[in-house]
């Protein structure tokens, strides 16, 4: 099985989030979909958190030690943390203004529409860089053991 196929808490976190953003807002409903979408996207910040904290400077410490000639890869990976750390932030406070301000503009949800369809767009985006990051530091993981064993499995 290879890593990427293993379901963590952020990737679960991440399905349901991602599931909450393709689906389609029903009219009048808009409020409640916000409120489930807000619930989700607090979802992901613990584990958000602990791979960034707990789980990525491990990886970053075995492959530096397997191949410290991928320093300029983890420092790139390390950057990238802080960005997704930063943009989570700024999606979550997003969705909780545009929460508050659904409830203060209903009924008429047409003020917030292309707000929320924004939002979405670039909550989908998000879900895309976690991934993408989970992936870079699998595969570098990978490179450093491979290079370590002089390049055989």
């Amino acid at each position: 099985m290879n890593a990427l196929s293993i379901k963590h808490p952020l990737e679960e976190s991440l399905i349901q989030l991602e599931s909450q953003l393709e689906t389609p807002v029903i009219a009048g409903d808009l409020v409640n979909w916000l409120e489930s979408a807000m619930r989700l996207w607090q979802s992901v910040g613990q584990p958000l958190t602990e791979q960034i904290e707990q789980v990525h400077p491990e990886s970053f410490k075995r492959i530096r030690h397997d191949d410290d000639g991928l320093l300029r890869r983890i420092e790139l990976m390390q950057a990238e943390d802080v960005k997704l750390t930063e943009l989570y932030a700024c999606q979550l406070r997003t969705i909780k203004e545009l929460h508050e301000l659904a409830v203060e503009s209903e009924p008429n949800e047409a003020k917030v529409e292309g707000h929320v369809s924004n939002a979405t767009a670039e909550g989908l985006q998000f879900i895309i860089e976690v991934r993408k990051q989970e992936h870079a530091l699998a595969t570098w993981l990978q490179e450093a053991e491979l290079r370590m064993n002089g390049g055989q499995g």
